[in-house]
């Protein structure tokens, strides 16, 4: 018999801290895990949540471990899509749904289908924008062809970068490289552009080349926390909250109180599902914005906040069954 030093799980409370400790270590070295290692987080989860149900029936205190157990939830809710790439894409989570038959309460089982709902309000909120967007653009184009209008060489670039943010709404992120690869020909030091062209390496995995990028983004930016909140923005057009949040949390410590660094907080708690970190962080961007006469960024933050919670409605409203 081998001599196991481990250990050994003698109750469910003891059954249910070690399953949290095999979480918090899966979760926190998924980008290093193998397909096998990946999928044994839901199975973890569903342990959990079996363990909590039982332990609450027999009146344990529990507090911690739910406390554990949310933090956990939060943790992989963030990193939704890296978990689906590590495990072979939604296919895989889906052969392994079809086996199991889980309940719709263990959602970490339709982490698929949780981030396609949410790509899709994404793209109605881009929709419903766009409409009112374009009702503005008729008029002010033509009055800034007739007074305003930029030489061709800006016209360019501005076209060749609103032709990158349409391909990445499209999910084509090489054609948008390209565009904004075009774009940085007519204006080589453009911040935003570097750093666009740095989130677009990252999406694809060039680590390199979008190192460098960030590098030339951050030479010709006016600040540090300029540089930052510039990357953040461009990551969560992607709705990659886990990249953006390191940015944003830099940001904030050294300048706490940036109405703009808060507002960005609360879009990346709010893209992670932390609702109700994103009040707290959109309240705040919308009060200090207002200290400093950012009118603008004032109204954009409660605009965000309205449309959080129309969102959530969205989300939980449950769709009728067929007659």
């Amino acid at each position: 018999m081998l001599n196991d030093k481990r250990k050994l799980v003698e109750t469910p409370a003891e059954e249910l801290r070690e399953a949290l400790e095999q979480l918090e270590m899966r979760i926190g070295k998924l980008s290093h895990s193998t397909q096998e290692e990946v999928l044994v987080i839901p199975m973890l989860f569903d342990q959990v949540y079996r363990l909590l149900g039982e332990l609450k029936e027999l009146g344990g205190n529990l507090q911690s471990e739910q406390v554990r157990f949310e933090t956990l939830s939060s943790q992989l809710r963030s990193c939704r899509e890296l978990f689906l790439r590590k495990l072979g894409g939604p296919g895989a989570l889906q052969s392994a749904r079809a086996s199991l038959a889980p309940d719709v309460e263990q959602w970490w089982w339709f982490i698929d289908q949780s981030l396609v709902q949410e790509k899709q309000i994404q793209l109605r909120r881009w929709g419903q924008r766009a409409l009112i967007v374009a009702a503005v653009l008729v008029v002010l184009v033509l009055l800034y062809n007739k007074f305003l209008a930029p030489d061709p060489a800006l016209r360019a670039q501005i076209a060749h970068h609103q032709a990158a943010e349409q391909w990445v709404q499209l999910e084509d992120y090489p054609s948008a490289l390209l565009e904004v690869e075009q774009a940085l020909t007519y204006a080589p030091e453009d911040v935003e552009l570097l750093v666009f062209k740095g989130t677009l390496h990252v999406v694809l995995e060039q680590t390199a080349e979008a190192e460098a990028a960030f590098a030339a983004a951050r030479s010709h930016s006016e600040s540090e926390t300029m540089f930052l909140m510039t990357r953040a923005e461009a990551y969560l057009m992607f709705l990659r909250s886990d990249l953006a949040l390191p940015d944003i949390e830099a940001v904030l410590a050294m300048e706490p109180e940036s109405p703009y660094g808060n507002f960005l907080m609360g879009r990346i708690q709010q893209i992670a599902r932390n609702f109700t970190e994103a009040q707290l962080y959109y309240e705040k961007a919308s009060t200090l914005a207002g200290a400093v006469d950012e009118v603008e960024l004032e109204a954009m933050a409660r605009v965000y906040l309205a449309q959080m919670v129309m969102d959530m409605m969205a989300f939980v409203t449950p769709t009728p069954a067929p007659e």
